[in-house]
């Protein structure tokens, strides 16, 4: 079975978590130690001795002894002299401790030269501390056990990817599978996202042709044109579905992971009928409604001032702060109005002023 090539990520011997004697931990952006949704725990920068192995890009069975960079409960960042792509197999042999679990590559470092190492990223499929660290941080605790234990499919024709029922553990064969339900929208006729003669055996393959080099561009032509997913959405839906096969506890992140990926697919292969919606509807996001604005924005008070002040007083408003004339002449021809009435004030107020000499306006 698919899950077979994925051979396990080896633990580390226990190791003291000391900051005098480590790398201060941190939790800021790094792709080599973070899973698509970013690090979800203390990182540790800290060496310790592994033996790597699993096959390459090229299709070779390899055993490398080598040493962790940085590591945290759910991966590691690896130096490795070996050839590999996304979502490649991989085992880690903890050589203090003897013990091994399983990761995958989740992401690839620039290899500076031909003969230089290149760092990976890798991704437990069993998010814990297989490093051994005694003390580790705070954040690397088990959560707590989920309440659920039942599984149930959660699908309709109408809604085929949904959120299931508190105390419900989803099934998520089930919801793959349901990807071949039509789906129904407004009035238009049912489309369906995954095509019916689609097996999950299918899904296996396609995971293990984007792992070889061989055969990864025309996975990935694949993955987009018939699944309407990015290589790696697929590559994260299928490293869920591992543990799942593995009957490992798949956490409520990873849930919700599962949902957005397939939504996602949905939407995208809805995005012909929407399209067709709007032209149906002469709904035309041009220029009328959408331009470049000819002049930069103006700073002003937010909120404006409230009524009984009016928004278009001329004496505090410049014309060029009005909206553009497409949309705003109602508002441009009505401070133009303001204006000349009080340019008309303005000029009796002159004319009486002048006309009473010395008087002024006591006259």
């Amino acid at each position: 079975m698919f899950w077979e090539v994925f051979v396990g990520v080896e633990l580390a011997g226990d190791v003291p978590y000391n900051p005098l004697n480590m790398a201060s931990p941190t939790k800021q952006d790094d792709a080599g130690t973070a899973g698509p949704l970013g690090r979800r725990s203390t990182r540790l920068a800290i060496a310790i001795p592994i033996a790597l192995s699993g096959k390459n890009s090229a299709g070779a069975t390899f055993k490398e002894n080598t040493r962790t960079i940085t590591v945290n409960k759910h991966g590691a960042k690896i130096s490795t002299a070996q050839p590999l792509t996304l979502g490649t197999a991989l085992s880690i042999e903890n050589r203090h401790l003897g013990t091994t679990a399983r990761a995958n590559v989740v992401w690839l470092g620039e290899r500076k030269g031909p003969k230089d190492p290149i760092e990976i990223g890798v991704q437990l499929v069993e998010a814990s501390n297989i490093w051994g660290i005694e003390f580790p941080p705070e954040d690397w605790q088990e959560a707590p056990p989920a309440q659920a234990t039942l599984r149930a499919g959660v699908t309709t024709p109408e809604k085929p990817i949904a959120p299931p029922a508190v105390g419900q553990v989803p099934d998520l064969s089930a919801m793959l599978n349901s990807m071949k339900t039509p789906v129904t929208y407004s009035t238009f006729p049912p489309v369906t996202v995954w095509a019916n003669t689609l097996q999950l055996a299918d899904l296996d393959a396609l995971f293990e042709d984007l792992a070889q080099k061989s055969t990864a561009e025309q996975a990935k032509e694949k993955i987009s044109a018939d699944l309407h997913l990015t290589p790696e959405s697929f590559t994260r839906l299928m490293s869920i579905r591992i543990k799942d096969e593995l009957n490992q506890k798949i956490t409520d992140d990873e849930w919700q992971e599962v949902y957005s990926i397939l939504v996602q697919a949905q939407k995208v292969n809805l995005f012909p009928t929407w399209r067709t919606e709007e032209d149906t509807q002469k709904v035309l996001l041009g220029p009328e409604l959408f331009w470049i604005s000819s002049s930069s924005p103006k700073e002003a008070n937010w909120p404006p001032e409230p009524i009984p002040s009016p928004l278009l007083d001329p004496e505090t408003v410049k014309m060029d702060e009005l909206p553009e004339a497409t949309v705003g002449r109602l508002a441009r021809a009505l401070w133009q109005v303001r204006r000349a009435e009080l340019d008309d004030v303005t000029k009796s107020l002159k004319l009486t002023h002048k006309a009473n000499g010395a008087m002024g306006f006591d006259a």
